[in-house]
This record gives C-alpha cells, sequence and structure tokens, in this order.
C-alpha cells in the first residue's frame, strides 16, 4: 500500500497488516482509526450506499485490504482521515519506543499473557535491560521474581506456576539458544511463556516450531522497517 505523503511528494510504501497490529498505551491506534472512520461512515447515506455496491454489503470487520481501500475512496470525510492517518505516522515515526507489534506463536489466554502482549520494550541492548523492564512493568501486578533458581535451572522471569524465558534475538544463533532453553523447561510443573526481542533481521521460521506460547516483539528500528518505507 503506498501513500504520498507531506509537502514535497514524498511516498510512504507500509505494510498495513502490520500497521494496525501496532499498539501503544494499551490501544490499536490505527486499528482504532480505522474503525472509527468505518463508523463514521457507515452514518453517512452516500457513504453507506457506495460501500455496499463495492463490496455488496456493508463492511463489519476491518481488514488490511479494507484498511487499504478506506485510504482510497473518495468520501466526505476523506481528507480529516487522511490528515489524521498521517499525524498518526508521523508520531510513530517520530516515538518508535512508545509502540509495540507483536506477533504470537501459540496463543495462550491468560490475564498474564495479555499483560505481555501489551508490553512496549522500547529500545534494548542486551538481555538483562529487558528483564529489568519486564519485571517493573509486571511488578505492579504480580510477585515477580528474577533468576529464580529452581533445583538446576534459573528462570529469567518467575511469577507463581509461571516461567517467561526471554532472549534478545540478532542472529540464529541466538534464536536456537532460545529454542532449546523453552524445550528444557517444558517438563516443568510451571507453565512456560516465551518472548524474544528481535534487535536485528532475523528468519523466524524456527520458532514457528515451537511449543510453547511464545511473544515476538521488535525493536523499534525493526518496526520501522518492517513496516515502512521512504523513497
Amino acid at each position: 500500500m503506498v501513500i504520498y505523503y507531506g509537502n514535497y511528494g514524498k511516498v510512504i510504501s507500509m505494510n498495513i497488516e502490520k500497521l494496525l497490529s501496532l499498539r501503544c498505551c494499551r490501544r490499536f491506534p490505527f486499528k482504532e482509526l480505522f474503525e472509527n472512520y468505518l463508523n463514521r461512515l457507515r452514518n453517512n447515506r452516500e457513504s453507506y450506499r457506495a460501500l455496499i455496491d463495492k463490496y455488496g454489503v456493508f463492511p463489519s470487520v476491518l481488514t488490511p485490504s479494507l484498511a487499504s481501500d478506506l485510504l482510497n475512496i473518495d468520501t466526505p470525510y476523506r481528507k480529516y482521515f487522511i490528515q489524521a492517518f498521517k499525524n498518526q505516522v508521523s508520531h510513530v515515526k517520530r516515538y518508535p519506543e512508545k509502540y509495540a507489534l507483536n506477533e504470537i506463536i501459540n496463543f495462550d489466554k491468560s490475564n498474564l499473557f495479555d499483560d505481555l502482549l501489551w508490553f512496549a520494550p522500547g529500545y534494548v541492548s542486551l538481555e538483562r535491560e529487558l528483564e529489568e523492564r519486564l519485571y517493573y512493568y509486571l511488578s505492579y501486578n504480580y510477585d515477580v521474581y528474577r533468576q529464580y533458581l529452581d533445583g538446576d535451572n534459573k528462570y529469567d522471569i518467575y511469577i507463581p506456576n509461571y516461567i517467561i524465558e526471554l532472549k534478545v534475538i540478532s542472529n540464529s544463533h541466538d534464536l536456537y539458544r532460545y529454542i532449546g532453553q523453552v524445550n528444557d523447561y517444558k517438563s516443568s510443573r510451571n507453565k512456560v511463556y516465551g518472548m524474544i526481542y528481535v534487535s536485528n533481521i532475523v528468519n523466524l521460521r524456527k520458532v514457528k516450531n515451537v511449543s510453547v506460547p511464545t511473544i515476538i516483539k521488535y525493536s523499534p528500528d525493526v518496526v520501522l522497517k518492517l513496516i515502512f518505507k521512504l523513497y
């Protein structure tokens, strides 16, 4: 999806699917922006009929292809929507550390897993930084331990009944170490979650074979590379 941007006709190419997945302050800013716009079109007779003519029914679910269409459909509110969209794009590009982009392997339905999804680590270079930030983030609502010893094992983050294994990934070797560690913990009596922080573009195909629920977080720089391309 391509959009002209700014006074000089710059073009931004963006991955609309990943854009809709961005989270900030416990919100989906782009997803909410598009959904609010769609609701506004639903309440406008002319726009409502135009979308029914295009799709056969009025769209009720926001999809990446629909979001891309909404940026190009001419409506009475398009000017204001595009301006709000560009303002949000500018904010992400200026403050990417405030946003989190997650990819999930083996979703798990629990309050803790949901809280891990909302965690935005910002810029991290070392695993101990990630561990420290997650520890303070979780300590508001949980009884949390760092580097918890359990027999021969030492867990990065331990919450009663839960182990959270962390890894900063910059190359495939880091990824293999993560896979080996979480596989070792699967025999534990505790529920095991994994969180990997990707600091460089790495092929993550192997991690999809892990049976442990895993959340992939991307560094702000990688988020910008995955979502935006300026020409």
